[in-house]
């Protein structure tokens, strides 16, 4: 399973590539792999050729294909063994004639894919082609990877670009060693889907660079690259014009890959800092080819399929690997943005109805003793009392709640403080940020989250569960909310598909978002940006436009939640007053409850029917 911080597992667990079709004859795949490493020539769909021997002189003799892909021996009795000159050929995973060329070609890809295609001589030859259940259901990602591609290769296809991480005095940071410090910068990379490469991969690939090096030029792949674009004060250069490894004793140092990008983590000890070399490949660079996939998915609540939309990039964005480094190294701020793909956990305190003023009282004294205890979870240097705003009905304030859903929250809405989850020095350094709304009304919900990087899963849900055990005891509804309910994409979860409504009529909208608030038991969430280009399918709706790139802006959508936790609806209005309800359940609260499950359905049903009725009625 995908561990969360800490130290990293050991590169045992990773050496051996693992086929989800099981064991092949007592041998590991790698020995397989190993073992046939010798390649024969596979017939394109062109006309074939064979390379003579050098008694023929390098002369070429044209053969005619038969059945069976078999060749006729030209003159001379020179057998079609294969031959150590590459020629073009054509893969063809499912042809189990390719199975030599299959076992023995190496790539990246082909490495890191491997319990997709059977591996092994015996499991090729029962399965050629690719095994779908291991696709739908893949297998844990080996920590490391066989595969790394030669200095020739590095330096003709790949970029590079490097920052240091400076550090303090080691009794001034969080961590015991640089060694730990290194490892967990180590750990935040596997998470991301890096692969850890071993150093006796890197010298195969260094000699076998060698050996191309001294190898006889042909096939010339062009003249060496010269590249520079400045990205944000830092530049990617050409790795041609650096070592790409080096390594001396008194150096620790890493190397992990992902294929298109590779990089390098270095310690010095002499230098009291860690160089990050990144490495980006061509083929990754300036590439913004995106695909939209529109599917079916059933939806449990109307018993219905609905439309969803997913978009899918060959390459994912540009992480900020020098943010997350300083954050994890110390930075004193701790302030996570969206791009640093932090976890997350989201709560929601959702509010009671009053009947009369003492009620609403009793509810705020509530809430005042949670806010006591969270100042106490502030870091000791850190002492400085959070300041919550209280909104009761009886102020003169229009509050709408916090604006979220941007890329970054705002300052000004919400308020921040890191957690320190170590029991005493000696442990790993942990921690976790706390974010919540900046004021606490009593008509809508306070939201609490969860953020984290540098922390495991189990130190997380023991705050997680000391919280749920405050709230129940002062007396507060305590609600796990999806990470769809602030996210400005709709469909940001593929396995669960929202309910589309449209309403095509101004006043009627305004009046049903007055009737979900009073009569269905609804209360506001606060206001969320959303990205209404996935609804852009919908017929007459018009929602602005950036001039100059033609994008569809994102609007301030109205969120309204069920005082049950159940269900969440969503109002986004266009520029003309129509609105479209998005209605989607809260999983996270509902869980494998049956009663939650159908007090879900009654409540959809109810709202979908007022929809309905409206709109009949105006037609």
């Amino acid at each position: 399973p995908m561990r969360l911080g800490g130290q990293p597992p050991s590169a045992n667990h990773g050496m051996v590539l693992k086929s989800t079709l099981g064991a092949t004859s007592g041998k590991s795949n790698r020995d397989l792999l190993d073992q046939s490493h010798h390649s024969i020539q596979t017939i394109s769909s062109k006309k074939p050729h064979h390379h003579h021997g050098q008694g023929q002189k390098g002369k070429k003799k044209k053969t005619k294909k038969k059945k069976g892909h078999r060749m006729t021996p030209p003159k001379g009795g020179v057998s079609p063994h294969p031959s150590r000159r590459k020629a073009w050929w054509v893969l063809n995973p499912f042809r189990q004639a390719d199975e030599e060329e299959v076992l023995a070609k190496r790539t990246h890809n082909r490495r890191r894919w491997s319990h997709v295609f059977p591996t092994g001589e015996v499991e090729f030859k029962r399965h050629a082609g690719p095994n779908w259940k291991s696709l739908c259901q893949p297998a844990v990602l080996p920590i490391t990877i066989d595969f790394h591609p030669s200095p020739q290769e590095i330096n003709y296809k790949y970029k590079f670009k490097s920052y240091s991480v400076s550090l303090d005095a080691m009794e001034h940071t969080p961590y015991n060693s640089h060694a730990e410090l290194l490892s967990e910068m180590v750990t935040q990379r596997l998470i991301q889907d890096f692969q850890l490469v071993p150093q006796s991969i890197l010298k195969q690939s260094t000699s076998r660079g060698e050996a191309e090096r001294k190898a006889p030029k042909k096939d010339i792949v062009g003249p060496e690259k010269h590249f520079s674009v400045s990205m944000k004060n830092q530049s990617i250069s050409s790795a041609s014009t650096r070592i790409p490894y080096l390594n001396n004793e008194n150096t620790i140092q890493h190397t992990l890959s992902m294929g298109h990008r590779i990089q390098v983590l270095s310690y010095n000890p002499t230098s009291d800092s860690v160089e990050v070399v990144q490495y980006y490949s061509d083929d990754s660079l300036n590439v913004k080819v995106t695909q939209a996939y529109n599917f079916m998915m059933w939806c449990p609540l109307n018993g219905k399929y609905s439309k969803v939309v997913q978009t899918f990039t060959k390459f994912s964005r540009e992480y900020r690997w020098n943010e997350v480094d300083n954050l994890i190294c110390g930075d004193p701020d701790k302030a996570f943005s969206e791009g640093t793909r932090f976890r997350r956990l989201g709560f929601a305190i959702i509010p009671d109805r009053f009947s009369n003023m003492a009620q609403e009282q009793e509810y705020v004294g509530k809430f005042q003793r949670l806010l006591e205890y969270l100042n106490k979870l502030q870091q000791k240097d850190l002492q400085q009392k959070m300041e919550i705003k209280i909104i009761t009905s009886m102020e003169d304030v229009k509050d709408k709640g916090p604006t979220i859903g941007t890329s970054r929250l705002g300052k000004n809405t919400v308020k921040r403080f890191v957690v320190d989850l170590r029991k005493s020095k000696r442990d790993n350094y942990a921690w976790m940020e706390m974010v919540l709304d900046s004021s606490f009304s009593t008509n809508r919900t306070f939201k609490i989250n969860f953020q984290w990087l540098v922390a495991s899963a189990s130190k997380v849900e023991a705050q997680v569960q000391l919280l749920q055990r405050r709230c129940t005891q002062y007396g507060l509804k305590l609600v796990n909310i999806p990470h769809a309910s602030i996210s400005a994409d709709v469909f940001v979860n593929p396995f669960f598909a929202p309910i589309v409504i449209p309403v095509r009529d101004k006043h009627i909208s305004i009046s049903l978002e007055s009737t979900i608030s009073n009569a269905l038991d609804f209360v506001s969430d606060g206001e969320i940006f959303t990205d209404p280009s996935h609804l852009q399918h919908i017929d007459g709706f018009v929602f602005p436009v950036v001039p100059r790139f033609f994008l569809v802006k994102k609007v301030l959508a109205r969120q309204f939640v069920h005082r049950s936790g159940v269900i969440f609806v969503r109002l986004i209005t266009d520029e003309k007053g129509w609105t479209i309800f998005v209605i989607f359940q809260n999983r996270r609260h509902i869980g494998s409850d049956s009663d939650k499950e159908q007090l879900a359905r009654d409540v959809f049903l109810k709202l979908n029917r007022l929809i309905m009725e409206s709109t009949n009625n105006a037609s």
